[in-house]
């Protein structure tokens, strides 16, 4: 004889079936968002590629833009880029950061940019918070660290400058080249819980466009650069002087 379930006795079954539901569910949706969110980085960074190669088919010799002549600031010179290559500071931004804040890039006050409009974006305010980019063509610890070294030696108002660049001695610019070369790549955290995608590691934007996620760990050879330990240390480290209008 079957024996017909209470009404609490449903309600616990229901709440179990509940339970085991969102244990499988919420762990789908958090790889969903993640996969979102490093699809719309790695976009970012195609676009980008296509921003960069834009501006090297009109550039002698086919060199790719200038790294920034802001000191520690470690990214792309924006003022040759926007807008005419660039048309949205946005593309800058990793959006699935932790560190993205409606605030980033914008402006907080107009001290030093008479009439313009305090909370919007500007390209003095554009930082490599989120994407490194060297402007010199490195896939080595060794190399990199050399750059950075040579790097600190150079005035910094010469930075931006395509011909002092050359001078650097023993640097190849970035121009269009090698496939494999790693152009633009994710700022590495100082924090594991800091890395934007949900586990340890970076995409990284070669110059055939691809953008491509890369595990980090500190003791990867030297020839996995840009996600090494000397990387992270050097380049992802520095805090550019940016206009004391900016946020």
């Amino acid at each position: 004889m079957s024996k017909t379930l209470r009404w609490w006795e449903w309600g616990a079954c229901i709440g179990i079936i509940v339970c085991l539901s969102l244990l499988i569910v919420l762990p789908m949706l958090k790889r969903a968002r993640t996969q979102s969110g490093m699809r719309s980085c790695q976009s970012n960074l195609k676009q980008l590629a296509l921003a960069f190669k834009m501006y090297a088919n009109e550039s002698p010799g086919e060199r790719w833009p200038p790294r920034s002549p802001i000191p520690g600031n470690w990214g792309v010179d924006v003022h040759k880029m926007y807008p005419e290559y660039v048309y949205d500071l946005n593309l800058f931004i990793c959006p699935s950061s932790p560190r993205a804040t409606v605030d980033t890039f914008t402006l907080r006050r107009n001290r030093e940019h008479p009439g313009e409009q305090i909370g919007q974006m500007h390209p003095d305010c554009v930082s490599s918070e989120f994407y490194i980019y060297l402007g010199h063509a490195v896939n080595h610890d060794e190399v990199a660290l050399a750059l950075y070294q040579a790097s600190r030696e150079v005035p910094p108002e010469a930075l931006g400058d395509l011909e002092i660049q050359v001078e650097i001695p023993g640097f190849d610019l970035m121009r269009a080249g090698a496939s494999g070369t790693p152009v633009m790549w994710e700022r590495i955290p100082e924090r594991d819980k800091d890395f934007p995608h949900g586990s340890r590691g970076i995409n990284v934007l070669h110059m055939d466009g691809s953008a491509i996620f890369v595990e980090y760990d500190p003791y990867n050879a030297a020839t996995n650069f840009p996600a090494t330990y000397i990387s992270a240390q050097t380049f992802c480290r520095d805090a550019p002087r940016l206009s004391g209008d900016c946020y």
